[in-house]
């Protein structure tokens, strides 16, 4: 576990949050990397986007812990346009706009920012409260939910089996793993990530079972090793030739979960695993996926993750296993899926008599 930002319910100065909801979107927060809110009871938020110029965004979370009040007080943030420009959501796909908070001062200071990626009737987000300046956020939040209140989809217009295609991204911590002696690598395989890939994602409306696949393309962080600095390190997951590539940027995150629907919506929870054909060992109590399905045909689906995986060595039984090591993969993120992307099926709408 990184503990360069402090250990989870820690305070940074940056506190007083008194946000409690009833209801709201799901949350999953996270304090100095570590999942805090519960599996079964997740944290709640409530995002408001205020059109520009200048755009604003406020994102309210309760986090359903006694450590809420070490949250920073939900901030209206301006829209960081230079951000909003320099990546225009590519990694995750949709629309992308960035905001940002910034105070310095000897009484107040704070800094923050706030992510949101909208796919038509949805919207996913980062929250990060970076004000420690440490490696890993001080306390994180990914949240998702609907544009309007009619955008989920009524849960029980739907019908058959559906393929969404889309995007995921995620922020990914690595400890514990053995660099190589090659010269000519860039970044320390123990970092902070920044990963993106691909979403296909199976929803059964029959049987209510619900599956995805979230398939890394490329792994981000800054040079840091072999003297190397001052640029960003990007590498391929599948290219185990590149010099900066590790096994572990090639395995899949599986997400199992169970679909219930309403007549007038629909909610998705399960769990989130590192693939266990690669040998990955994920902790099962710590590890929530949420989503739903949105739009009037079920059109897109859109949800978060957090999990946490170890890969340990040595294995085998030709002798007893001694001198344990644990190699370990964070991550948290949001994903989205359509079902009118190349290769995907909608399901079948019937509305309700």
């Amino acid at each position: 576990m990184d503990t360069s930002a402090g250990s989870p319910g820690a305070g940074n100065g940056n506190g007083g949050n008194t946000t409690v909801l009833a209801t709201g979107d799901p949350v999953i927060a996270l304090e100095a990397g570590t999942v805090v809110s519960s599996k079964t009871s997740p944290s709640l938020g409530r995002l408001t986007l205020t059109a520009g110029p200048p755009k604003k965004a406020k994102l309210e979370v309760d986090t359903n812990t006694a450590n809420n009040d070490k949250w920073a007080v939900p901030k209206e943030m301006n829209e960081y346009v230079v951000g909003t420009a320099a990546s225009g959501g590519v990694g995750m796909g949709g629309i992308y706009t960035e905001y940002r908070a910034y105070q310095n001062s000897q009484t107040y200071s704070y800094d923050e920012l706030l992510q949101v990626w909208t796919f038509g009737d949805s919207y996913a987000s980062q929250y990060r409260d970076e004000t420690s300046g440490a490696e890993t956020a001080d306390k994180q939040a990914w949240s998702f939910g609907g544009l309007t209140t009619g955008s989920v989809t009524p849960g029980n217009t739907a019908s058959g089996t559906a393929t969404y295609i889309g995007r995921f991204g995620s922020t990914a911590i690595t400890r514990n793993w053995l660099n190589s002696s090659d010269p000519t690598q860039q970044a320390d395989f123990n970092n902070s990530w920044r990963v993106n890939g691909t979403t296909n994602a199976t929803v059964n409306f029959d049987t209510n079972v619900v599956s995805a696949t979230l398939d890394p393309e490329r792994w981000e962080t800054e040079a840091d090793f072999n003297n190397y600095s001052g640029f960003v390190v990007s590498v391929d997951a599948n290219d185990p030739l590149d010099a900066n590539h590790h096994g572990f940027m090639g395995s899949n995150i599986k997400l199992d979960g169970t679909l219930t629907k309403t007549n007038t919506g629909n909610t998705i929870s399960g769990g989130a695993t590192m693939d266990t054909a690669d040998g990955w060992l994920s902790d099962g109590g710590n590890n929530p996926f949420y989503g739903a399905i949105y739009g009037a045909t079920g059109q897109d689906i859109t949800g978060v993750f957090a999990t946490t995986a170890v890969n340990p060595y040595p294995i085998g039984g030709d002798f007893p296993l001694n001198n344990p090591a644990r190699g370990y993969v964070n991550h948290s993120g949001a994903f989205n899926g359509d079902c009118t992307n190349l290769g995907g099926t909608c399901p079948t709408i019937t509305p309700i008599p």
